[in-house]
């Protein structure tokens, strides 16, 4: 595989993801309240590490799962919600372009055009 052709197996692959996780933005509350969640759990991780290294357990594992976990919480939130603000400042663009050629139409109507 060529580079050109890489480049357009790359830009393929983040089509389908942007429109995958446009899919998500009716569910934006949810995913904050994953993203919440996910916080608490690495804090907890960090805050049992003494009880669960007296029963063997490797808190610094848990807490790295917990941790990874978070962060891409996070950032699937993140991407999801400049989305939805896209999504929004696309809509209110093409707003403004109706009413701009309603005007000139008006405009046209009464011979300014």
């Amino acid at each position: 595989m060529n580079e050109e052709e890489k480049i357009q197996q790359v830009a393929q692959q983040v089509t389908l993801l942007i429109q995958f996780a446009a899919m998500l933005i009716e569910d934006i509350e949810m995913l904050e309240r994953v993203a919440k969640s996910s916080s608490v759990a690495s804090s907890s991780a960090m805050t049992l590490a003494p009880v669960m290294g007296a029963v063997g357990m490797d808190y610094e594992e848990a807490h790295m799962e917990a941790e990874v976990k978070r962060k891409r919480a996070n950032a699937i939130l993140n991407l999801v919600k400049v989305l939805k603000e896209t999504e929004e400042d696309r809509e209110s663009f093409m707003e403004k372009q109706v009413k701009k050629q309603e005007a000139i139409a008006q405009f046209r109507g009464m011979g300014i055009f």
